[in-house]
Parts: C-alpha cells; sequence; structure tokens
C-alpha cells in the first residue's frame, strides 16, 4: 500500500469474516487508516473500503446485502464523492 501511495482502496472478494481491525492496519502498514467492512457469508463475497484519515474524511452511507457504499469529503480540499463496492453472486437465481 505505501508504494501505491494510495489514499482509498476498494478490495472485493475479501472471504473475510468477523473483526479485521488488525488486518486493515497492517495491511495499510500505518496507523491513519479507517475502514468500512461488508463480512463474508461463508466463503463467498466481502468488500472492504479502507482509506487515510488524513487525507479524506470518511463516513459509512449505507451496507446491503451485496454491497457497501462510503461518501468521503477532502480534508485538504473541497471535493466530496462516494465509493461503492458492490459483490452479487454468479447465479441469476441468487440475485433476485
Amino acid at each position: 500500500m505505501k508504494s501505491w501511495k494510495a489514499a482509498v482502496v476498494c478490495f472485493q472478494e475479501t472471504k473475510v469474516e468477523g473483526e479485521i481491525e488488525n488486518i486493515v492496519k497492517e495491511v495499510w502498514g500505518n496507523k491513519w487508516v479507517n475502514y468500512a467492512q461488508l463480512e463474508a457469508s461463508r466463503t463467498r463475497g466481502g468488500i472492504v473500503i479502507m482509506w487515510d484519515k488524513r487525507e479524506w474524511e470518511g463516513e459509512i452511507s449505507s451496507v446491503g446485502m451485496c454491497s457497501v457504499t462510503c461518501s468521503f469529503t477532502g480534508i485538504c480540499q473541497d471535493f466530496s464523492w462516494h465509493l461503492r463496492g458492490v459483490y452479487a453472486p454468479n447465479d441469476r437465481v441468487e440475485r433476485e
């Protein structure tokens, strides 16, 4: 993550359930991380959105069965935006 110099990252298909704070801090590489999570259902799905709190003020807008949405506002700039991570089963019957 440090070499990418990313300020916001979205991982899909994490397949991770439960508390992930320690994993997020390890992946991000510093203490200035905040995150939103949609847990996996058994071995399927899972979304994690992580952001640098020094650059973006983030807030979880919604968490659905297959998506998580965060609202972001720049700390040093007048700019706001939304990011939605979406996971949907590949089976047409399960999506309905």
